[in-house]
């Protein structure tokens, strides 16, 4: 309202807020071999929490942080509104699961080599990840296996188990050892990540 005698503009706002909205059932489609169990640990919501799109976005970051998956939608199905509870559906596309590497290159020190890498990313259909890597020169040799288990007890903590051997032939020394370590490696932050855990090497 313009008022012309005291030379001022008064402004009323009238805001509906609305109902408030809670989650209600979540639906999965598309799985055929990751186990039901690991999509759920993975969204943040529990059924009759308040709606909170920042929840959306950050199941979303989590089911694609686990690289199995080529295609992830999440949808909120209005239509199905009943109860102020609302429903969502995610709908997912499974990725090839298995990954393979090698490569040939020669070194001045080392001679001619060869690197070899294999990952299965879906071992038990739990998202558990299995890695070989090979470095394979004339004068050195090592070989990696890490064998990797997500959500450890909680959500973004892993449980890695790593053995590791190397060979080296040299003028001066002959080298050999092997190592196996434990770890967890726990995500405190998105910035910080940290490892506990114990290693036995034998040279």
């Amino acid at each position: 309202v313009a008022d012309q005698e005291k030379k001022g503009i008064f402004v009323t706002l009238s805001v509906n807020t609305g109902l408030q909205v809670v989650f209600g059932e979540t639906d999965i489609y598309g799985l055929k071999s990751v186990d039901l169990d690991l999509i759920n640990q993975r969204i943040a919501w529990c059924e009759g929490d308040p709606y909170d799109p920042e929840l959306i976005a950050k199941t979303e970051f989590d089911l694609e942080s686990l690289r199995l998956f080529s295609s992830i939608t999440l949808l909120e199905n209005e239509s199905e509104l009943k109860d102020n509870r609302l429903p969502i559906q995610i709908h997912l596309k499974e990725a090839c699961h298995r990954t393979i590497g090698f490569g040939a290159s020669y070194n001045t020190q080392l001679g001619l080599g060869g690197t070899f890498n294999w990952e299965h990313r879906n071992m038990r259909g739990l998202g558990e990840r299995f890695k070989v890597k090979s470095d394979i020169w004339q004068r050195k040799q090592n070989g990696i296996v890490q064998y990797i288990i997500p959500d450890f007890k909680v959500r973004h903590q892993e449980l890695r188990f790593l053995f590791e051997a190397e060979k080296e032939i040299t003028e001066g020394y002959d080298e050999f050892f092997y190592s196996g370590s434990v770890l967890v490696d726990r995500c405190a932050g998105p910035h910080l990540r940290f490892s506990y855990g114990c290693t036995y090497k034998e040279l």
